[in-house]
């Protein structure tokens, strides 16, 4: 897996040896973010799904599996994924809410106990699944069909198209149970298919469940949802401003109100490591000067998700060492995607990536 360079790997790598306590950041709140190797995938470099699973990632939309012993996260995009495990990204990636007027279906085969039961709770209080002669059957591996049925009833509203008359896939014929599901997922470019055929009864792998969620999330896009950007280039102001004063007070404040997941890990682990450049490390932290001269463009925005591109956005460090009374100067380069998402009626940025993440 390609990593982060400069100043970014770094961070990374100290937010794991750095503890996050008032220990080490007696003036600081506790950090409340993840590690953020637990954010960083060692198998999707080169798949082709790699910038949607790695959205995911950064989302907390999924988690992959983790390995703690040695501090590795993998997806494995090519598996197939569970029953369980494609409603719990669906419910994620929407933010869905149990429906309180109509209590869930009760599944033999799910207990309360189980890591998935709200998920299916919620999904099924939505009207989303319906089970199959009382088991939902949630470690089975989900077929194309099921998961495009039930990404088009998550979606509900939001579906603005009406089933075409005319027959998209040759193996999807009129009278298959799933017709409808797939014929307006395939208008509403959820799914594309293998040229004229569907093939409904395959397993969905978990690159093409993510990739089909991520599809169903980007329709009815509107460039005139200004709101994120509006959000976005104010974090940056204040960020700005915060950093040049040094107060790194307000700013793990502005952190927490407006940044989320793996954005909000990374955020955290900066400002750390700023606080610790002298109470840790013995360096005298002289001066933090901020270039103004940055530029953004909204690439696309949706109700729930924005992604924005920045460039020109930089600041830099100046230290000294007062053994040897030697100073450092660190540029850092920040460029690179943005990515928003709007929690309740609050947007937060959630995930950074490097102009160069997948080139190094």
């Amino acid at each position: 897996m390609k990593y982060l360079k400069g100043f970014l790997l770094f961070l990374l790598a100290t937010s794991v040896l750095m503890p996050y306590s008032a220990e080490a950041n007696s003036e600081l709140p506790k950090s409340i973010g993840k590690a953020p190797w637990m954010y960083t995938p060692h198998d999707i470099s080169d798949h082709w799904a790699r910038e949607t699973l790695l959205e995911f990632l950064h989302a907390d939309i999924m988690t992959g599996y983790i390995e703690h012993n040695n501090a590795t996260v993998n997806l494995e995009p090519n598996s197939p994924i569970t029953r369980a495990q494609f409603i719990k990204i669906l419910s994620n990636a929407l933010e869905l809410q149990y429906n309180e007027t109509s209590p869930s279906q009760s599944f033999s085969d799910v207990h309360s106990t189980d890591w998935f039961s709200k998920y299916v709770e919620i999904a099924s209080s939505l009207g989303i699944i319906k089970g199959s002669e009382g088991a939902f059957h949630p470690n089975s591996f989900i077929t194309r069909d099921q998961a495009t049925a039930l990404i088009i009833r998550a979606f509900g509203e939001d579906i603005k198209t009406s089933v075409p008359e005319t027959q998209l896939f040759k193996d999807i014929k009129t009278d298959y149970w799933a017709y409808d599901f797939i014929q307006i997922a395939k208008i509403q470019g959820i799914i594309n298919g293998y040229v004229d055929e569907f093939r409904p009864r395959e397993l969905a792998t978990r690159a093409q469940a993510s990739t089909m969620i991520k599809n169903a999330l980007l329709m009815n896009l509107s460039k005139d949802n200004t709101e994120p950007l509006l959000v976005f280039e104010d974090y940056l102001t204040k960020r700005m401003e915060l950093i040049a004063e040094k107060d790194l007070i307000g700013l793990f404040t502005l952190t927490n109100e407006l940044t989320s997941n793996y954005f909000l890990s990374i955020s955290e682990g900066e400002i750390n490591f700023i606080e610790s450049l002298e109470s840790l490390k013995g360096l005298e932290l002289i001066s933090i000067e901020t270039f103004p001269n940055w530029n953004t463009e909204l690439l696309y925005a949706t109700e729930r998700y924005a992604a924005i591109k920045m460039t020109g956005f930089k600041y830099t460090l100046t230290t000294r060492d007062p053994i040897y009374n030697m100073k450092t100067i660190h540029t850092e380069t920040c460029d690179g995607v943005y990515n928003l998402k709007k929690t309740g009626k609050e947007w937060k940025i959630y995930s950074y990536v490097p102009s160069n993440y997948w080139n190094n």
